[in-house]
Parts: structure tokens; C-alpha cells; sequence
């Protein structure tokens, strides 16, 4: 986790947070992937010729607990099409995910993904 305070007497904290892939969270990454035009996907890394990249889209999210909507970037992983056997992997596997939640408006999503 990584807070910065906003100011020296503020009681607003900046904060990013990777969140766990519960029920939520993979129903919010589910709709993404299937609005591509809406949250296009942002390459955020030199591919290494591995064919192993990171892309990154954000979606601002309010939940009925929260006082108001949050900011969830979205890291999508490339994962090879062979496995070490040099089997295929179906295209269901392709893409590894992860959530990072922020109320940091400022950065690019590649940025927040670096911190």
C-alpha cells in the first residue's frame, strides 16, 4: 500500500492499493474487457521479445459502500501461447490481471502501475 498525505494538515490521504481478484472485481475486469472501445487498453512496458507485455486501462467505479466513485486501473499480463512443453495454451488463458484501486487522479495508469 502506499500512502502520501496531500497536504501537512490534511486528514486525505493518497493511496493505491492492488486489490484482491474477488467476485467484484472480476465482474468490473469482465465488463471492461468486454467494452474495449469504452476502456481501450494502453501498452505500459517495452515488449521484451518474450511475447510477455503489460497493457493498462482504468474505469472509475462507485460502489454503494463508498462515498464516492474510485479509480481502478486494470493491468492485463501477456502470458506466452506455448507452455515450456511447447503445448498450446487455449486463448481463454492468454491474460493474467491484476486490480490496483486509487483515488489518485494525476498519473497515467502506467504510472500508477510502476508505483
Amino acid at each position: 500500500m502506499n500512502l502520501i498525505s496531500s497536504s501537512s494538515t490534511a486528514s486525505v490521504y493518497e493511496y493505491t492499493v492492488k486489490a484482491r481478484m474477488t467476485k467484484n472485481m472480476k465482474k468490473v475486469v469482465s465488463y471492461v474487457c468486454g467494452h474495449p472501445e469504452e476502456y481501450p487498453w494502453e501498452q505500459i512496458d517495452e515488449s521484451s521479445g518474450e511475447h510477455i507485455s503489460f497493457h493498462a486501462t482504468e474505469i472509475h467505479v462507485p460502489l454503494p459502500d463508498w462515498e464516492r466513485a474510485r479509480r481502478i486501473v486494470i493491468v492485463r499480463k501477456t502470458l506466452p501461447t506455448q507452455n515450456e512443453d511447447g503445448q498450446l495454451i487455449f486463448d481463454e488463458c492468454r491474460y493474467e490481471y491484476q486490480v490496483i484501486v486509487t483515488n489518485i487522479d494525476y498519473l497515467s495508469v502506467a504510472e500508477i502501475f510502476r508505483d
